[in-house]
């Protein structure tokens, strides 16, 4: 579908009284063409009822028709919207009118946005899903949710406990390995040379949290009052002696010298050099070494779960530390391109020869390249920090700032894709 065209279907569309609320455009490889970009469109149909206006026959009819538009038109996909207990969206099961939509329609796919997975046992959902799909000729594309306001009220399914069964099911982290996965198979990514690095990021505890852990917790503020005044000048704080009550699992840590000392936790990433993409990321400790360390899991955890053995790892100054690269030449195979400050490397043992072998390699164009190409893991910290919030936190607990991780992360990559293929 061209863009005029495009234009015109949605137009004859929107005459009609109700139309959906929203359209969803996705590009697929655009190719610039004579009178547009090809791309697939989707529309995502509600079946409104506003204040009853209309009967609710009308509804059904206005809905099929658009729908009937869109399957002659060459739309791509229409998302049926399920919705219970009012009149913002009444359909109340998206698998009957996805069957009746498969039987008057021929090409166009069907999405359901969403099966509410509270109201059906496991089984019956997958047999009715799996209904359709041979209905419609494998033309169904399946959403689900566990509901949201009213939906979730009436199943006793509170959404604030999602979070808790996601980490314990281990989704969100299987969601981005597909992604990965998604582009390793396309060849988008390279599969020899890569790119570690690490960020702080910022918790949401302010300073005053920042206690003596021997200190009483039911202690009350000697002015009296919520948020006494406090002043630290002279006080000694250390890590050590003191924890924040309000992150306890975030610590005291400064980026660089002459830069305050913040309570932070410590991201880390691993990239792909071609096109920079993010192929893991970690949330650790911010204690100064976890940089090296969680380096280290992240390379054996990519090639443990994609099967990819890098040749070549670079880095920044915080990884010329001898120990970790004997352990990448030796242990895991991989040549280190690491910028080594001294200009001369007097240390002994295996971290001294392994310094002196990455002093030398500094002068060859394999590590001038991969020095180049490092600096595009920043703009993978910069997007996540500006547009997903990973700045200054507003989650407590590791595990849920991974999880946030995860998720930014997961949609940096096909942001990255979507770039790349318009300007192919």
């Amino acid at each position: 579908m061209n863009a005029i065209h495009f234009l015109r279907s949605a137009a004859e569309m929107a005459r009609w009284p109700g139309a959906s609320r929203v359209l969803l455009l996705r590009h697929s490889r655009p190719r610039m063409a004579r009178w547009g970009f090809a791309m697939k469109a989707g529309v995502l149909q509600f079946f409104s009822w506003p204040e009853r206006r209309v009967a609710i026959e009308t509804v059904y009819e206005r809905a099929l028709e658009r729908i009937g538009i869109m399957d002659r038109t060459g739309y791509d996909a229409v998302w049926l919207a399920e919705h219970h207990f009012h009149s913002f969206s009444v359909c109340p099961s998206v698998h009957m009118m996805g069957v009746h939509v498969a039987s008057r329609t021929r090409r166009l796919r069907i999405g359901t946005a969403v099966s509410l997975a509270a109201f059906y046992h496991p089984l019956r959902l997958a047999e009715e899903l799996a209904e359709i799909d041979m209905i419609s000729r494998g033309r169904l594309v399946s959403g689900f949710v566990r509901g949201t306001g009213i939906e979730s009220w009436a199943t006793n399914t509170n959404p604030v406990h999602n979070r808790e069964r996601f980490e314990r099911h281990g989704l969100v982290q299987k969601f981005f390995e597909r992604v990965v996965a998604s582009a390793l198979v396309e060849q988008y990514a390279s599969n020899d040379h890569f790119t570690v690095d690490g960020t702080l990021i910022q918790s949401w505890a302010s300073l005053k949290s920042f206690r003596p852990k021997d200190e009483p917790l039911d202690k009350p503020p000697s002015e009296g009052g919520s948020n006494p005044s406090v002043n630290f000048r002279g006080q000694k704080r250390t890590n050590e002696t003191h924890r924040s009550r309000t992150d306890p699992e975030a610590r005291l840590s400064r980026k660089s010298d002459g830069t305050p000392a913040l309570l932070s936790h410590s991201g880390h990433a691993l990239m792909e050099n071609r096109h920079g993409l993010g192929l893991d990321i970690a949330i650790a400790v911010a204690d100064g070494h976890a940089e090296r360390d969680t380096a280290e899991k992240l390379l054996h955890r990519f090639r443990r779960r994609h099967g990819v053995k890098p040749k070549t790892v670079s880095g920044d100054r915080g990884f010329e530390a001898g120990e970790f690269l004997r352990t990448l030449e030796e242990d895991l195979r991989i040549t280190p391109h690491v910028p080594i400050t001294a200009e001369r490397v007097t240390s002994p043992g295996p971290g001294g020869d392994a310094r002196r072998r990455m002093l030398r390699r500094m002068r060859t164009k394999g590590y001038a390249l991969s020095q180049r190409a490092r600096k595009k893991i920043e703009q993978m910290f910069g997007w996540m920090k500006q547009a997903g919030g990973l700045r200054k936190v507003r989650h407590v607990g590791r595990w849920k700032i991974q999880q946030v991780a995860y998720l930014w992360a997961a949609a940096f990559n096909p942001l990255r894709l979507a770039h790349l293929e318009a300007v192919a």
